[in-house]
Parts: structure tokens; C-alpha cells; sequence
């Protein structure tokens, strides 16, 4: 795979007040672009009388062009060896193994012992494990040679036709989405523009899913944004741009990572 560099904003000064910043789009060769940034979380579920309890979340985004790219969804597990006794099954170690521009964490996982994927996984068009069509709100992104799709789950077609790479995740984020969160967490999300364009965002702090919502499908943004997935979060979320850049955790087993890399 050829490695694309990233160039990775100097992050945001500490500033006095808490308040929504975001970057200018940095343009890599590949045709990814890297974004960061800060969001306000505010606590939806708060029941006090006063204002409730707020928090700055930064952020980073990669917007990816499947036409430019190379995207791919793999089973750690597959990539590092199944029997392999020394692997974490981790983002590190397989941005280090194949060499990627990006690497990000993608389905749940349920071993944190054994990378074991909750739901469909679909690598090189080989079903790795099945569809939990008892996933409340779930989805899928898909990759296929059409492009990359979010879409819901199905009960009459569990296994969606014409994905090369697919993985499970949950909540579908749409525009009206209102579940109410329960806790915050430090979350990944991707998602796809007008364009047809990917977009990976991973928090580096705890976060709401509402909050994370309303960034995407702000108005006045130019993100664009068409459909969102929820994916693994908490002590799985992790970036990893060509083996130096970090956000998040990068060193935790996950299940199933996607894997961005120039053609």
C-alpha cells in the first residue's frame, strides 16, 4: 500500500471560554482532507434548575474521496493472525502492518480478549460474521464498487448485495435522530457527504451522540452531510494517521478496523 502523509493542525490554544472552533480542511495528495476541532457538549439529560453542565470536545475529521483512496474494512484478527499469541489486535498494529495513511477503529467487539466482531463484517466480500438484526437503530456501511453507503439494517436482506467491505454499527445518526443518550463517551462516527465522500470523526473526550448530531447536520456547516453511523466507542475509539498522528486509543484490541490507503 502506499503511504500518503497527513499533516496534522497544531492543536487549538487553550482559550478562556468554552466554544465551538473548527479548522480549515488540510489537503493530502490522496485526496483526504483533515479537519480539527471543538464542539460544545451540553447534557441533554440534565434535570436541574440551573443551566446544565457543558463541556469543550475536540475533535478530528479525515473527509476521504472514494475515488481517490483506497477503502478498505478488515478483521484485525485476519490481518495479524488468528493464532498469533503476541498481537493486541490493535489500530497500531495494523497501521504498522499494512502500512495505511489511516487507520480507525470500526464494530464492536465481544472479547476484549479476543477480537470477536458483534454483528456483519464483510472482508473482501467474505462474510465474517452475520447480522444482529436484534440491534436497536442499526446499520451499515457499506463499500462497494459503487462508492461507499450508510444504510439501516434489513430485516428481508440482513446481508446487504454489493459490498466489498461492510461493517455493523449503531445508531443510524440521521438528521432527526432524539434517542436519548445515557452517558457520554469517547465516540467515532462515520459518515457520508453529498458528494459521496467519507467522513471519519473521532472524539478525543467524552461525548453525546445529540451533541455529535448536531455538528454533523449544522446548517450553516459545509460538511453536507447525507447519512452517519455510530460506531465502537469508548476505550475502542481510536485514529491512527500513518503511524504518527493519534487521537484517542490506538493500542486496545478492537474487533474490526477501516483502512484508508492511495491507490
Amino acid at each position: 500500500m502506499k503511504i500518503v502523509s497527513f499533516i496534522l493542525l497544531v492543536p487549538f490554544l487553550c482559550r478562556p471560554a468554552l466554544g465551538q472552533a473548527k479548522s480549515a480542511w488540510v489537503t493530502a495528495k490522496s485526496g483526504c482532507e483533515v479537519r480539527e476541532g471543538t464542539l460544545i457538549d451540553a447534557d441533554n439529560n440534565w434535570r436541574g434548575n440551573d443551566i446544565p453542565p457543558v463541556a469543550q470536545v475536540y475533535y478530528v475529521m479525515v473527509r476521504c474521496d472514494p475515488t481517490s483512496v483506497r477503502i478498505s474494512i478488515l478483521d484485525t484478527a485476519g490481518v495479524l493472525g488468528k493464532e498469533n499469541a503476541y498481537a493486541a489486535y490493535s489500530v497500531r498494529e495494523v497501521a504498522k502492518n499494512t502500512g495505511a495513511s489511516v487507520v480507525v477503529n470500526a464494530g464492536s467487539t465481544a472479547s476484549y480478549s479476543t477480537p470477536i466482531p458483534v454483528g456483519l463484517l464483510i472482508v473482501r466480500g467474505l462474510v465474517i460474521s452475520k447480522t444482529n438484526l436484534k440491534a436497536t437503530h442499526g446499520a451499515i456501511l457499506c463499500v462497494g464498487k459503487k462508492g461507499v453507503t450508510i444504510g439501516p439494517l434489513s430485516q428481508q436482506r440482513p446481508t446487504p448485495k454489493g459490498c466489498s467491505y461492510a461493517v455493523q454499527g449503531g445508531p443510524l445518526l440521521s438528521r432527526d435522530f432524539k434517542e436519548a443518550d445515557s452517558n457520554r463517551t469517547r465516540r467515532t462516527i462515520a459518515a457520508i457527504d453529498k458528494k459521496g465522500r467519507l467522513i471519519i470523526l473521532v472524539t478525543k473526550s467524552n461525548t453525546f451522540l445529540s451533541s455529535l448530531r448536531s455538528l454533523l447536520y449544522d446548517s450553516s456547516s459545509d460538511l453536507e452531510i447525507q447519512s452517519a453511523l455510530n460506531l465502537d466507542g469508548g476505550m475502542s475509539s481510536g485514529i491512527m494517521f500513518a503511524q504518527r498522528g493519534v487521537v484517542g486509543s490506538v493500542d486496545n484490541l478492537v474487533a474490526s478496523v477501516i483502512v484508508i490507503a492511495g491507490r
